[in-house]
């Protein structure tokens, strides 16, 4: 009887270990492949969980050398809706460095995305849009290989990269400016040169106060600021490559559409510009206040050349000279031409029959006020050591009484030189300035200033021209005759 009970006990009890068995190796498989679908996630995502798969074609047509063809289609396969606010659409064209398109409802980028359904603010799984050029040349050739890569903006996540081939024409781009300076210039359009880099092609002067520059084609001041670039190999294209000032794209901003030849190439502030830098102008202005001037090659928003005007009182120009941009000095331009790149120290005014109580003449330290003077001024940002610096006038460097200058110009500081034969001070030289003499200062290899002949001519038609005979430099770097405003050692 027992034996009975206990063989019924057992059949009860062995399906019971059976379910649980089988609930334990379902939750251990599920455990399993909830790992394995992560892992497959993350590979697509680079860490999200969600699956995206973007499949992109040609557009119908064939890219011109027009610049708002349609390039390529591109479609959601695979994913979940998601907002423009959070992607980000980029296009590389043959592997050249890839450039922001503009979302639905943005219009800055060399390229721009349209949705092909009405625009309802995402990106939804079976919904195609169109890639375009966005008033940039970027494909003419006969082929174009498109890379398209979509990412999450806010997890900086790539969710996708596609590549297609663009069937196009060969058909180059012609015509356009050709302005520029002296070894440089620019065509309008793409020639198919290869694209431009940060390498080859920088900001070497800025001008923020135009009319103080003589324009080198024309002989006369221009009417506003200027931008001179730089190409240190061969002709390049700047298709795309965006110049803007410290306030950004959206003030008047330049997309380029241009080829930029080997050497300097000048561009000119006008309010008509088109912005595409193919009529040698652009639309934004330049402050005094030390703003800048950027260069983005990739368009992406981050620029990788910026070129910082310092600020001025006198001279809003500036270079850039082994590395270290610094002001030019009044008319001391190059716009269009190499740099000059001398000392920052400037020849500002002259006396060239003495000014009254200016000097030290007499031993006994007693102002005569005959004595000839000159001032010179630091315009740079930084001190000037003035060791092997000379001080002539016209009969030359070699004269025997042409001034060995000695000390340090501190930046910004004013230093008046004396015609005195006393013992009173060491900035005296000993020759005389003549009434249409040339004062010059060189750092002993090159000429870096020069007052030209003084216009004794207006001097002389003032009958209160003697004894004072004062000649002062304006901030666009021209002398004039200054009766009674002299400002010896100050800012004239």
């Amino acid at each position: 009887m027992k034996i009975n009970e206990r063989e019924k006990f057992e059949k009860a009890v062995s399906p019971v270990i059976a379910t649980i068995l089988m609930v334990a190796i379902t939750v251990v498989l599920s455990g399993v492949l909830y790992v394995w679908a992560a892992n497959l996630a993350e590979t697509n995502t680079d860490g999200e969980l969600n699956l995206y798969n973007f499949s992109v074609r040609d557009a119908p047509g064939s890219p011109s050398s027009g610049a708002t063809d349609d390039l390529v289609i591109v479609t959601m396969d695979i994913g979940e809706e998601t907002g423009w606010a959070t992607l980000t659409v980029k296009l590389s064209i043959d592997g050249a460095a890839s450039s922001t398109c503009a979302n639905p409802g943005s219009t800055t980028g060399v390229c721009i995305v349209t949705e092909t359904s009405a625009n309802d603010g995402g990106w939804q799984v079976g919904e195609s849009v169109t890639i375009s050029e966005n008033s940039v040349d970027l494909c003419n050739s006969a082929t174009c290989e498109i890379t398209v890569t979509i990412l999450d903006s806010r997890e900086g996540t790539t969710l996708d990269t596609s590549t297609t081939t663009s069937e196009g024409d060969s058909a180059a781009s012609s015509g356009g400016s050709t302005n520029g300076g002296n070894t440089g210039g620019n065509t309008g359009g793409s020639t198919g040169a290869p694209a431009c880099t940060a390498n080859e092609v920088s900001v070497t002067e800025a001008h923020a106060d135009g009319d103080s520059a003589i324009d080198p084609s024309t002989g006369v001041f221009f009417d506003d600021d200027y931008i001179e670039l730089y190409n240190s190999g061969a002709t390049c294209s700047m298709d795309g490559v965006l110049m803007y000032d410290s306030s950004g794209m959206e003030n008047d901003g330049t997309t380029f559409a241009i080829d930029l030849a080997s050497g300097y190439t000048l561009f000119q502030k006008n309010d008509n510009a088109v912005k595409d830098g193919t009529d040698g102008l652009f639309g934004f202005g330049l402050g005094k206040g030390g703003d800048s001037v950027s260069l983005d090659f990739d368009a992406d928003g981050t620029p990788e050349q910026t070129f910082v005007l310092p600020s001025y009182s006198d001279n809003g120009a500036a270079e850039l000279c082994n590395g270290v941009i610094q002001p030019t000095g009044p008319g001391a331009e190059t716009p269009g031409a190499a740099n000059n790149c001398h000392a920052t120290v400037a020849i500002t005014e002259i006396a060239n029959k003495g000014s009254s109580g200016i000097c030290l003449f007499n031993d006994d330290g007693s102002m005569d006020g005959t004595a000839d003077w000159v001032e010179i001024w630091n315009y740079g940002a930084t001190d000037v050591d003035l060791s092997g610096f000379i001080l002539h006038d016209d009969k030359g460097a070699g004269d025997s009484k042409a001034f060995g200058l000695s000390g340090t110009i501190a930046a910004g500081d004013y230093m008046l030189l004396c015609n005195d034969d006393s013992a009173q001070g060491a900035l005296q030289f000993a020759f005389g300035i003549g009434g249409d003499d040339t004062v010059t200062l060189t750092d002993g290899t090159n000429e870096i200033w020069t007052s030209g002949a003084l216009p004794e001519a207006d001097c002389e038609a003032d009958a209160a021209c003697n004894p004072d005979d004062v000649y002062a430099m304006d901030g666009k770097g021209a002398w004039s005759y200054v009766p009674g405003a002299e400002t010896p050692g100050a800012e004239n």
